[in-house]
């Protein structure tokens, strides 16, 4: 991505009220909730169970029981099947994405337009 999306906007109702978190447990939200932040750094996550429980630094064991509820809010990315992505996330990534660059674009024509010229800098 060429724009650093350090943050992404939370949609707190949206979360809970999402009948597929209400039925996850504590630890399945944690596990969901740190694989949105990677997803969002990284623009998606490994499909590959071993890895997923090792960002999830649990053992490949446990991870199975954590999944189950998870697995549901992801799907196969398009173009690299090793990956996943939650689409509400990608669609808001995107989003946020389509918005700096414009928002770049226009401070770079700002900034552009200010420069001084060796005429304007005699008087």
């Amino acid at each position: 991505m060429a724009f650093d999306l350090p943050w992404f906007k939370f949609y707190p109702k949206d979360f809970l009220s999402d009948e597929r978190v209400k039925l996850m447990d504590h630890a399945q939200v944690g596990a969901y909730a740190l694989l949105l932040c990677h997803q969002w750094t990284e623009g998606s996550i490994p499909a590959d169970r071993h890895e997923l429980s090792r960002l999830l630094k649990i053992l490949p064991e446990d991870f199975d029981s954590l999944w189950e509820r998870i697995e549901p809010c992801f799907v196969r990315h398009l173009t690299d099947k090793k990956r996943l992505l939650n689409v509400r996330l990608d669609e808001e990534r995107c989003k946020a994405a389509n918005k700096a660059k414009v928002r770049s674009e226009a401070a770079t024509h700002r900034w552009n337009g200010r420069q001084e010229t060796p005429d304007d800098m005699k008087t």
